[in-house]
């Protein structure tokens, strides 16, 4: 067993881990702690005691080292990665990768894993964050660097409860919680006076990545992963709330919220999951799925024709109004 210095307390990492998502997904992740580590912070909300899961959803075993040529890279990782029972639980992923490759498999290749499982069952998950004052909710969904934690932020500040950040779980009628910790840069340092609370080391660090990440001209993502609760002791969290609208914020001339028909919602969603897979739909259709995007759609679909839907113009520079979002979208 690990003991890894957390943000905001020691990390106790076991060998293995088991994740619980609302019981649509339970899964177990097994594998070396120090390449467990990531994983563990990022799921820490779903934890669970393996020994009370349940049936398994998904099983994933992680492991250092391959031979032969690598089935994915990203910058100096490298990997090696084999998906198999997609036609029954539970799915099996196994994971072999070299010592960088520690920085890319939780939302490379693990998170891409229980989202597909989440899918299939009917439970797509959205790109998105999910602003709720605790009788239901508004999710706005957005590509990567759009302003959607810098907008949660400030949902958050006015006092409103917790539900989600960078995924929103759908379910018909529903948005379901999917905790994970907060990416901040510089910007929502600057744009949040709550942040500025943070010990001065937690700032720092925050800006000291953002200008990294310039430095590399932003080709690698290099945020500061921060648990809500630390910026917002006592917050309460939601498990789930009735689904009032969903708003895609989308590059281009449309400025002003505009209600789209669910068809057409449905492919702008489907384009973000599309990028932010990272290219898990290759490992996919080796595996012998190869409809994965039609299936999305199809499952998402299925809940935003039950909803209004809007969409939203953005471009760089632009911030997203909380005012102008609530207004039209509850």
């Amino acid at each position: 067993m690990t003991i890894t210095l957390g943000i905001d307390r020691l990390l106790i990492v076991p060998s293995t881990l088991a994740v619980n998502l609302h019981d649509l997904c339970r899964a177990v992740i097994s594998g070396p702690e120090w390449l467990l580590a990531p994983a563990a912070q990022e799921f820490a909300h779903h934890l669970a005691d393996p020994e009370r899961l349940g049936q398994l959803d998904l099983g994933a075993e992680l492991s250092l080292g391959f031979q032969g040529p690598p089935s994915g890279t990203y910058r100096a990782a490298a990997w090696q990665v084999e998906l198999s029972r997609l036609d029954q639980a539970p799915l099996r992923l196994r994971f072999r990768g070299n010592r960088l490759s520690r920085f890319i498999v939780t939302k490379r290749i693990v998170e891409p894993a229980l989202r597909y499982w989440l899918t299939r069952q009917g439970f797509p998950p959205v790109h998105s964050t999910c602003l709720s004052d605790g009788e239901t909710g508004v999710v706005v969904a957005a590509g990567a660097t759009t302003g959607k934690t810098t907008l949660l932020l400030q949902w958050l500040s006015q006092g409103h409860p917790f539900l989600s950040d960078d995924y929103t779980i759908l379910a018909p009628g529903k948005a379901l919680a999917y905790v994970t910790p907060l990416r901040l840069g510089a910007r929502n340092l600057i744009e949040t006076p709550k942040l500025r609370g943070l010990p001065f080391s937690d700032q720092f660090a925050i800006l000291a990545r953002t200008a990294v990440r310039q430095l590399l001209f932003n080709k690698v993502r290099f945020a500061y992963k921060c648990p809500v609760s630390r910026i917002f002791p006592g917050i309460r969290f939601l498990d789930e709330v009735p689904l009032a609208t969903v708003i895609i914020v989308t590059p281009g001339a449309v400025k002003d919220l505009q209600e789209i028909p669910a068809e057409e919602a449905a492919d702008l969603i489907a384009a973000i999951d599309h990028h932010e897979m990272h290219g898990f739909d290759r490992v996919l259709a080796k595996a012998g799925e190869k409809h994965y995007h039609d299936l999305y759609r199809q499952k998402l679909l299925a809940i935003l024709g039950q909803v209004p839907c809007l969409e939203l113009g953005w471009s760089p520079g632009s911030r997203l109004e909380l005012d102008q979002l609530m207004g039209k979208g509850r």
